[in-house]
């Protein structure tokens, strides 16, 4: 890590790197936005979320992830779900989560976690939208080869989607 600058290097080809940004005890809000700008990409690159027992070695990692795809870290969930993340493609993600009213007494009474995914500013949709979530998830990365990423802090946090995807892998 050079300054905001992260790169990954992977010199094996088939066994991915998955990086997760820590909150070091600083509390993580119900709502949070991070970016990264792909500055150089050799291989394939994911930018998403994974609880901190799910980030594992290679293929074993558990989280959710969008390269294009849709991916729980090791497996495609849903193809061709947006525009593929290439060099210079800034690439950002909205975590939401909320809590039920806890009375029981309607479907909104659920810990629900909402993972949208933003290509150059501009909200591709919500991949994710999981009821009953437990844990923390954290920023996350996922590559495959060699990637050079800058660390993006937006002018704007965008909470108000304009959601083009109709429906969110589950």
């Amino acid at each position: 890590i050079d300054d905001n600058e992260i790169t990954i290097a992977n010199p094996k080809r088939g066994t991915p790197f998955t990086a997760r940004m820590d909150h070091n005890g600083a509390a993580v809000s119900d709502k949070y936005y991070f970016a990264v700008k792909i500055e150089d990409l050799k291989g394939s690159f994911s930018i998403g979320v994974i609880k901190e027992d799910q980030c594992l070695p290679g293929w074993k990692s558990k989280g959710l992830f969008y390269n294009g795809n849709l991916t729980n870290g090791s497996a495609a969930l849903k193809t061709s779900w947006g525009p593929r993340p290439t060099i210079g493609d800034t690439v950002g993600v909205r975590v939401s989560s909320s809590s039920g009213t806890g009375d029981g007494a309607s479907q909104e009474d659920t810990n629900v976690l909402e993972v949208a995914f933003y290509k150059n500013q501009e909200c591709i949709g919500t991949g994710f939208r999981l009821k009953d979530v437990s844990g923390l998830y954290q920023p996350s990365i996922h590559v495959d080869g060699t990637a050079k990423l800058s660390l993006v802090v937006p002018e704007m946090v965008p909470f108000k989607e304009t959601n083009k995807k109709t429906k969110p892998s589950s």
